[in-house]
C-alpha cells in the first residue's frame, strides 16, 4: 500500500513534519492507516511540531474522506469501526462537532450498503505490511496461543516478552540512528513493529484504540475491556531502560501477564519518542483517580 511505502521513503529524508503529514494525509485508505496517521498527528501536536488547528485540519481531512476512499465490507466492520470508534474519538478530541460526526456516520452507512470488500483489522493490516512480515506471521500465531492461558503459564509470557523485546530493541536502535529527527515517522515505524504482538495479546480491545500515541487511551481502554490495571506500575517495574533482564524479573516476580506486557510495549514506543511526557501525564491522571 502507498501509505506504508511513503512511511519508509520519508524516513530517509529530512523535511518538515508538516510536509510529512500533508503527504501522508492523502494516502490514508483504510482504518488501520487512519489509526496510525491519527497517532502520528497527535504525537506531532504533543511535541509542539504542529499547532492544534493543524492537527484538527489534518485529521478532519482524512476522516471526511473516508466514506469515499475506504473499502467498506459486507459485514459492516469498517462502518462500525468508523461510527462507533473513530468518529466518537474525533468528537471527544474536538476534531469534529456532533453534527459533523452525524453526517459522516450517515455517509459511512450509505457507502456500506454497496460494500463487498474484505475488512482487515489493524493488527492484520499492519502485520501484512510489516518489514518483517515473514517472521511476524509465524510468531504472531504462536503468541495468540500464549494469550489463551497465559495467566497460568509464566514461561509462555517470557517467550512472548522476548518477541516484543526484540521488536522494541530494533525500533529503538533505528530511532536513535535514523529516526530521532523524524519523530512523526518514527512513532509509526515503532507501532508497525509492535502492534501485531500487542494485538495477539489484547485481541479485539486493540481495535477500540484510535490514538496509539495517547498513553491515557491505552491505559483506559485496556483497563476497561481487559481489566488490565496498574499498567503504569508495570512500566515502572521495568525501569527507565527496557531490558531483557528487567523484563524477565518483572514477569516472574510481579506476575505480569501478556495483555499488561502488550500495553507496556506500546507505551514504551511512545515513551521513546516523546521522552516520557505522556506517561507522566497518565500517572498523574491515575493518581488523581485513587
Amino acid at each position: 500500500p502507498r501509505f506504508y511505502r511513503a512511511i519508509v521513503e520519508r524516513s530517509q529524508h529530512v523535511v518538515s513534519v508538516y510536509e510529512d503529514l500533508h503527504a501522508l494525509s492523502d494516502l490514508v485508505a483504510d482504518i488501520a492507516q487512519l489509526k496510525l496517521f491519527y497517532s502520528a498527528v497527535s504525537m506531532a501536536h504533543k511535541k509542539g511540531e504542529i499547532a492544534l488547528k493543524q492537527r484538527n485540519r489534518f485529521l478532519a481531512h482524512v476522516v471526511k474522506g473516508a466514506p469515499h476512499k475506504f473499502k467498506f465490507d459486507s459485514e459492516s466492520r469498517v462502518a462500525t469501526a468508523m461510527t462507533e470508534v473513530v468518529l466518537k474519538k474525533c468528537v471527544k478530541d474536538g476534531i469534529l462537532t456532533q453534527a459533523e460526526s452525524a453526517r459522516l456516520a450517515h455517509k459511512c452507512i450509505k457507502a456500506n450498503v454497496f460494500a463487498d470488500y474484505r475488512y482487515m483489522s489493524l493488527v492484520e493490516s499492519v502485520s501484512h505490511v510489516s518489514r518483517k512480515i515473514e517472521e511476524l506471521s509465524s510468531r504472531v500465531d504462536a503468541v495468540a496461543q500464549y494469550a489463551v492461558d497465559v495467566n497460568s503459564r509464566v514461561d509462555a509470557v517470557v517467550r512472548y516478552s522476548m518477541d516484543v523485546h526484540e521488536e522494541l530493541t530494533e525500533f529503538k536502535r533505528q530511532y536513535r540512528t535514523h529516526l530521532k529527527r523524524r519523530s512523526t515517522v518514527g512513532v509509526v515505524r515503532g507501532l508497525i513493529s509492535v502492534v501485531p504482538f500487542a494485538g495477539a495479546a489484547l485481541g479485539s480491545a486493540c481495535d477500540t484504540i484510535v490514538d496509539f500515541s495517547s498513553v491515557m487511551d491505552l491505559v483506559e481502554v485496556t483497563a476497561e475491556s481487559l481489566q488490565v490495571e496498574h499498567v503504569t506500575t508495570v512500566v515502572d517495574k521495568l525501569g527507565d531502560k527496557w531490558s531483557e533482564g528487567a523484563l524477565n524479573k518483572a514477569i516472574r516476580e510481579q506476575r505480569i501477564n501478556a495483555p499488561q506486557l502488550a500495553v507496556a510495549g506500546l507505551i514504551e514506543v511512545v515513551r521513546t519518542v516523546d521522552g516520557g511526557e505522556s506517561l507522566r501525564e497518565a500517572r498523574k491522571h491515575m493518581q488523581a483517580r485513587v
